[in-house]
């Protein structure tokens, strides 16, 4: 009889320690999920304040939107961002947060160079202003 309780025990505990790997990795999935939702945010932002600041044309915010995405995902720009405050990402000042960004992404030559590449000669000129303001 104690064999019997003490296997039905063991059972049990397996059987709750199995519950809780599966929420952690249930919980390990959104929190990627979210991750990537931020960055699509963020790159969503920076292509709206990159249009209204060199007029970009839709195939440019195309092209813009991939490249914005792709930089946000970079480790280092990463860390980076990681560094703002958790308030200004999650909902305090939108505009302040695009621009904190906007530095970060101006700051990255790889970043500079490909969107230059993008533009026509005026909106370089305008990058060439927005880099020296930063």
């Amino acid at each position: 009889m104690k064999k019997w309780i003490l296997i039905a025990m063991a059972l049990i505990a397996f059987n709750v320690q199995a519950q809780d790997l599966n929420s952690l990795a249930g919980s390990a999935a959104s929190s990627a999920l979210s991750g990537n939702s931020m960055i699509e945010s963020l790159a969503g932002d920076q292509v709206k304040s990159l249009t209204s600041k060199l007029g970009l044309t839709a195939a440019q915010q195309e092209s813009v939107s991939s490249l914005v995405t792709s930089q946000l995902a970079r480790p280092e720009v990463q860390e980076l961002i990681g560094d703002l405050s958790a308030s200004s990402l999650m909902g305090g000042s939108t505009a302040a947060t695009a621009d904190q960004v906007s530095q970060i992404l101006l700051g990255q030559p790889d970043f500079t160079s490909a969107l230059s590449g993008m533009l026509t000669g005026k909106q370089k000129t305008k990058l060439a202003e927005m880099q020296k303001e930063e």
